[in-house]
């Protein structure tokens, strides 16, 4: 977790005086101490032994370290699940907004926190501490009902048109207008027409509205389409596949997350092995069905041992991602489509069958589009003309009339030359053939007028970026369209004629009428999922639960600033001078384990509790009344607390006082104590001047400039990890658990690393530390390294590392290893560097002026970082989790994802800035350091 505010919104470093309120600002007058003494050469029992100090604070302060820590939980948990919350489709609640729309929330979010930080101090000066608290966590307690109850009333603020799916087999259209008579659903622009059919929409008849998951709470009239096609399963092709299939059958359920028979890879990492969890009088059997071989195949037909446990025979040499088509010398493990392949039988007489093949799944929220209709999928066109090689390849294999008769792809062809391919699966006695339409060369352009050999056209043009080459850069004139109709006629064997155009489409638009007669047309672009068709009815007919919600996150902004402000005023209100420091480490150091215990509360809620992720937020309804309890209880006063000592240097200050104010020629007798003027305070507008003309400033704002990137990995955090897990891994992924373990070793880190990084140089620290957090971030850009053969002495780890979900979480757990090993050198240096450039009296000055790059660069990352999820981390498939990962991991193994359109090229782009502006810093040292005062002797000039 870093100290820094700007990168975890509504977070204050600690003993910032840029963040906290005028009257609560301390700076030393004295030189700073330099590094501990080594008294018995334990640090961690030095560590602690400073808080010892802590005995010279009031109560309040423990009670607002307890608020601290209970607060921190909920927020870190809130921001976590925040985009997630707002975009995803795999919780039923869910809002469906796109990655981009649900960026822009968030990205306003975060940075009106940023600005409400500068002004919350004016606030809790004149509300005091107490009062502050109470305003933050009063209002903070009604905004998370108000989220919870207008998540689970959505209809309450809905559109007059409404889709919903009934019992997961065909789509429902509510009417709101109260009128009798049946809506209509057509086509009102684009494919609008072909889509109402695929959806099952183009007639409609009046049905009961079903019973459970609000439906109840729905007061419009309910309007059935024909049955839809369920989406299809692809079919297991490799052995974490068959554990995922077994695990999750519909009778192996014992308890709600718990199965019945437990399916795992054994510890020799090469066989299957069951356990049978059931209490019965019989013993676990595995067979085939009949007619099938696929349980002598996988090696597990057979009876369990005494102790409920089948083993397997070990062939599985890259353990759960071995290719179930390559067993057996290549003859592979039966399988087959919509039947069943294996049937358990548990102790308790409960029979769990098992396809392995293809299989029939309902639809849901989070179903592609691209997976309804018996697989053949639903496809929304893109309506910008064709840019790229990969976008031609889209308009080929989806354009109408096409239902996969010709595929399109790019393949390397000899000397590593990407060309085009097109392949033909009609079956027909034709051969296939492309031709160049009326007033375009496309065809000839783009080398595709040969002839095809085997049902194959191969390319004569060269495509140097492979699918990213674009159109324009092919050949002299690159690729010559028509200036409006097709540009390509392809005929497959059959005889059928696809005609593709290059340039602007029309947009899919559905139009429904109510039974009043009012018509809203709603535009489908860039839909790729249930939940999104279903936003899109509701935004399109006049639904704003949408913009309901968003507007009630973003109110939290303000008090959130607030809170943290009035915290930032307790730490040094409730502690004295010696004390103080220590204050500050323990409020930082309870921070950080508040946000290790929010990943655990979010896995606890979505996986094992299998509740959606509103839910965090209805614990922070909790949470906020437990801390208003301790407000009440435990923060009753707040003067300032000071020692005996500073009691009597207070007395005789206000004795000064009172001399000063004695006639003017008393204050010019001899002995006098007068303290005479020796400078003139400068206003705020003065003092930037001041600070703008100095060079040293433009220095230290380079260097922020420089560092922003590498600051930036926090955001990511919030902002991107949490996706690119769900998507990778898949939506069962260890989120809460993956981002508590950056908390886990700041905790760590405070304890062990900083007492020795203390005795180092600043500068160098501040840079190497940066680099080393960028450096994570290439971690992440690794793809899967496939079948590691040096690594067989580790048949668990080879095995991980050669599929998509185990890599992934290995690489993303040694990814924020390494940035919070750097997070930990370089963050703190950064806060101390800035007080050693400024010039004396200008700290808080340029402290505060640290805050304005990285808050532009916020706002600037935060609003792409939707566009760049959608780019580079498309959603995929949702409707079952072992379909994300099977998707992407076959995808990328056979190449149909290039690796500059995968994930792991978006943590590549984001690697390089991140590390280059430590490296730059790095090696202009002497540029930046020039003239600055480091409190550990480091002394440059």
């Amino acid at each position: 977790m870093t100290d820094e505010s700007q990168d975890r919104p509504g977070d204050i470093p600690p003993e910032d005086p840029a963040n906290v309120p005028e009257d609560v600002v301390e700076f030393p007058e004295e030189e700073p101490p330099g590094p501990p003494e080594k008294k018995d050469g334990n640090f961690i029992i030095e560590y602690f032994r400073n808080f010892s100090v802590l005995k010279e604070t009031r109560g309040e302060y423990w009670g607002m370290q307890v608020i601290n820590f209970i607060d921190h939980t909920i927020l870190f948990a809130v921001y976590t699940i925040a985009v997630l919350y707002f975009s995803t489709g795999t919780d039923k609640y869910g809002f469906g907004m796109s990655d981009a729309a649900a960026g822009y929330v968030y990205t306003i979010f975060g940075s009106l926190t940023t600005i409400c930080l500068f002004f919350s101090g004016l606030v809790s000066d004149w509300l005091g501490i107490r009062r502050s608290m109470y305003v933050n966590q009063g209002v903070l307690l009604f905004i998370r009902a108000a989220l919870v109850w207008v998540t689970f009333n959505q209809i309450l603020f809905a559109g007059d048109v409404q889709m919903r799916i009934a019992d997961g087999q065909q789509f429902c259209i509510i009417d709101r207008s109260g009128a009798d008579g049946t809506p209509a659903v057509t086509g009102g622009g684009g494919r609008g027409d072909r889509i109402a059919e695929q959806l099952g929409l183009a007639d409609l008849q009046p049905i009961s509205a079903p019973t459970g998951e609000g439906a109840e709470r729905m007061d419009g009239a309910w309007y059935a389409g024909e049955v839809q096609m369920k989406p299809v399963l692809d079919p297991v092709r490799n052995l974490r596949g068959v554990i995922g299939r077994i695990n999750e059958a519909e009778e192996n359920e014992l308890t709600p997350g718990k199965e019945k028979v437990k399916a795992a890879l054994a510890k020799d990492g090469q066989s299957l092995r069951l356990e049978d969890r059931t209490e019965g009088p019989g013993t676990l059997t595995v067979a085939g069905a009949p007619g099938s071989t696929a349980a002598v195949d996988l090696g597990i037909a057979g009876t369990a041992d005494e102790e409920g446990r089948l083993v397997g025979e070990p062939f599985f040499p890259q353990g759960s991602s071995t290719r179930l088509d390559n067993l057996h010398d290549g003859a592979g493990v039966q399988r087959s489509d919509f039947e069943t392949d294996l049937i358990i039988t548990a102790a308790d007489g409960t029979v769990i069958e098992v396809n392995l093949g293809k299989m029939r799944v309902d639809i849901g929220r989070g179903t592609s589009l691209a997976k309804l209709d018996e697989g053949r999928g639903i496809h929304i066109t893109d309506p910008e003309p064709v840019e790229r090689i990969r976008g031609l390849l889209t308009r080929i294999n989806r354009a109408e009339g096409n239902a996969g008769k010709v595929t399109a792809k790019v393949e390397t062809i000899g000397e590593e030359e990407h060309r085009l391919v097109l392949t033909d699966h009609a079956g027909g006695e034709g051969r296939l053939a492309v031709a160049n339409a009326p007033n375009s060369s496309a065809a000839t352009d783009l080398g595709l007028t040969g002839q095809a050999t085997g049902g194959e056209l191969t390319g004569s043009i060269v495509l140097p970026g492979g699918t990213r080459t674009k159109l324009g850069n092919i050949g002299e004139q690159g690729v010559r369209g028509a200036e409006d109709g097709p540009d390509l006629i392809i005929t497959a064997s059959d005889g059928t004629n696809l005609s593709i155009e290059l340039g602007e489409l029309p947009r899919d638009v559905l139009r429904v009428t109510t039974a009043t007669g009012e018509a809203y047309d709603i535009d489908l672009t860039g839909v790729n999922s249930v939940s999104g068709v279903m936003a899109r009815f509701d935004d399109g007919s006049g639904g704003w639960g949408w913009l309901l919600m968003s507007v009630i996150f973003v109110l939290q902004a303000p008090f959130l600033a607030i809170g943290q402000t009035a915290f930032q005023a307790a730490n040094k209100r409730f502690t004295t001078a010696r004390s103080r420091s220590a204050g500050f480490n323990l409020w930082y150091l309870f921070m950080n384990v508040g946000a290790f215990f929010s990943g655990l509360l979010i896995d606890l809620i979505f996986i094992g509790l299998d509740l959606p992720r509103v839910h965090v937020f209805t614990v922070g309804i909790g949470t906020a009344i437990v801390c208003l309890f301790c407000i009440t209880f435990f923060v009753r006063r707040e003067e300032q607390l000071r020692s005996p000592d500073e009691e009597a240097r207070a007395a005789e200050a206000e004795a000064d006082a009172e001399e000063i104010e004695e006639p003017d020629a008393k204050l010019e007798e001899p002995g006098s104590k007068k303290k005479r003027q020796t400078g003139k305070r400068m206003n705020p507008w003065q003092n930037f001047l001041a600070v703008a003309r100095e060079p040293v400033f433009w220095r230290f704002t380079c260097l922020i400039t420089l560092l922003i990137p590498v600051r930036s990995v926090f955001l990511y955090m919030h902002l991107m990890m949490p996706k690119f897990w769900t998507r990778v891994i898949g939506p069962d992924a260890f989120i809460g658990l993956l981002t508590s373990i950056n908390p886990f070793l700041v905790i760590l880190g405070l304890i062990l690393l900083i007492p020795i990084l203390n005795r180092f140089s600043v500068y160098k620290m501040l840079t190497y530390g940066a680099v080393v957090s960028g450096l994570s971030l290439f971690i992440l850009a690794l793809p899967p390294m496939g079948k590691l053969e040096w690594l067989s002495w580790w048949p668990w780890l080879q095995s991980n590392l050669a599929g998509v979900a185990g890599f992934t979480y290995i690489m993303s757990i040694v990814s924020l290893v390494i940035l919070t090993i750097g997070e930990v050198i370089w963050s703190p240096r950064l806060t101390e560097y800035t007080a050693a450039i400024a010039p004396e009296g200008q700290e808080g000055t340029y402290l505060g002026f640290s805050m304005i790059p990285y808050f532009l660069a916020k706002t600037f990352v935060a609003a792409m970082s939707g566009l760049m999820l959608e780019y580079w981390c498309t959603k995929p498939p949702e409707d079952n989790q072992l379909a994300v990962r099977e998707t992407l991991e076959t995808s990328l193994a056979a190449g149909e994802i290039d690796y500059w359109t995968s994930p792991w090229a978006m943590w590549f782009v984001l690697a390089v800035p991140a590390v280059g502006g430590p490296i730059i810093a790095l090696l202009m040292r002497g540029w930046f350091t020039k003239g600055a005062h480091f409190k550990h002797g480091e002394h440059t000039e």
